[in-house]
């Protein structure tokens, strides 16, 4: 894993929820439409649950290589 595509996923996943959000409370206070609200901000509760995800299997990765390290396995390299 290099550290650009860590880099553009996290930029990727901030982008979306700022979007999401933006959409949502134009649909909600600009057009009254609750329903497409509503939706818009159940997606940006899964990019935010998605964004936690990621970060907790790149933790357990660096972790894992980092365990391997302090063993001397090579079979991780």
């Amino acid at each position: 894993m290099t550290t650009r595509h860590f880099v553009r996923a996290i930029i990727i996943r901030i982008i979306l929820m700022l979007g999401l959000t933006i959409t949502g409370c134009y649909l909600l206070f600009l057009k009254h439409q609750l329903f497409w609200s509503i939706t818009a901000f159940l997606f940006v509760l899964g990019t935010a649950v998605s964004a936690l995800n990621y970060f907790n299997r790149v933790n357990r990765w660096i972790a894992s290589f980092m365990l391997g390290i302090e063993n001397e396995d090579t079979s991780l390299l």
